[in-house]
């Protein structure tokens, strides 16, 4: 379809997802509110960008300049273009920030016949602000556009699920993965491309590069800062995979002092958590994949149980030394039973 090569083409990956958009912008019946629903970190808030400026930039008034438009609206500064997102040092979406959009929202548009909103990480509005947003969702205007953007839909209100046309996001694959890496960091070390693409399980999310971006914008606030991040990164995960070979190796099965020393040291800093618990995964999914019969059994086995140790950190708050202590006597007991070689 040709408008996924031309009004999405900015962005890797998802041609399902463009190829639906594309759809209903040369059908002209664009829904009034769009859920981009699917895993972090792989390109949802990027791809409800390029819709809203193929939404405002097809609507312009007489007199407005569509290339003028196209970069105020790159820049985030265009008048008819609201994004909200979680503000800093905060855990919610509020209402106020709903109530503020809405106000907005309700005042003519100025540049183009219509309005768009984005809300970033939408499951994160407390309640009051999804019943806030509410009215506006059973009584469309015609000139609004709502674009909710989440990871996490189960988290979002029935009533505000029910009333958004759902577009799905899977994960990236590994191409596309090596081109968002290039395309950031052009300068990258093919080798350290690699590390990253095998650490980042189909989404950006274990790279924890959205500190260094503009959420508005999509453009990189420090690129220094990116690549210095982005090689350490690389080389931490090199670091995590080589002990993890030496620990779990064929010819040697690993004892119980060994895994709890890792456990302790992956402990030690909390904010690396994500990352070491997609090392773990990584690394028995590659192994996994090259296993057969028995032996897979027992490598899925233990990736299940670092599946299982990551979502009980994650979920429930656990403490992290414990839970990973008790994940590594785990593994432990299953090399003592001869189940894993």
């Amino acid at each position: 379809m040709s408008n996924v090569d031309t009004t999405f083409d900015r962005v890797i990956g998802h041609v399902r997802a463009k190829e639906t958009l594309a759809r209903l912008l040369d059908g002209r019946n664009m829904p009034h509110a769009l859920l981009f629903s699917g895993p972090a970190a792989v390109g949802k808030l990027a791809l409800a960008r390029e819709l809203a400026a193929a939404l405002l930039i097809s609507s312009l008034r007489p007199g407005e300049s569509k290339e003028a438009a196209t970069a105020r609206v790159a820049r985030g500064e265009y008048p008819d273009l609201h994004f909200v997102t979680l503000e800093e040092d905060k855990r919610d979406i509020s209402v106020e920030q709903i109530r503020e959009l809405l106000s907005r929202l309700a005042l003519r548009p100025y540049s183009s016949h219509a309005s768009v909103a984005i809300i970033n990480d939408a499951h994160l509005m407390t309640a009051g602000a999804s019943n806030a947003l509410l009215k506006t969702l059973e009584e469309p205007n015609p000139e609004v556009f709502l674009l909710l953007v989440t990871s996490a839909p189960q988290r979002l209100l029935e009533t505000v699920l029910s009333r958004c046309q759902r577009v799905a996001f899977g994960t990236l694959e590994a191409g596309d993965l090596e081109r968002v890496i290039s395309n950031a960091i052009p300068d990258i070390e093919s080798g350290a491309r690699s590390t990253l693409v095998s650490l980042c399980d189909g989404s950006l999310e274990a790279l924890a590069i959205e500190r260094f971006y503009d959420a508005r914008t999509g453009t990189i606030n420090d690129s220094k800062a990116l690549n210095e991040h982005i090689e350490s990164l690389a080389t931490r995960a090199r670091e995590t995979k080589s002990e993890l070979e030496r620990l779990y190796s064929p010819r040697k099965r690993a004892d119980a002092a060994s895994l709890l020393s890792l456990a302790s040291k992956f402990a030690e800093d909390p904010e690396r958590l994500p990352e070491r618990f997609l090392a773990l995964r990584s690394f028995f999914r590659s192994r996994l994949l090259t296993q057969a019969g028995d032996e897979a059994a027992h490598t899925g086995e233990r990736l299940l149980l670092v599946m299982e140790a990551e979502r009980l950190v994650r979920e429930r708050n656990l403490n992290p030394a414990l839970t990973l202590s008790n994940l590594m006597l785990q593994l432990s007991a299953l090399d003592t039973a001869g189940k894993v070689g």
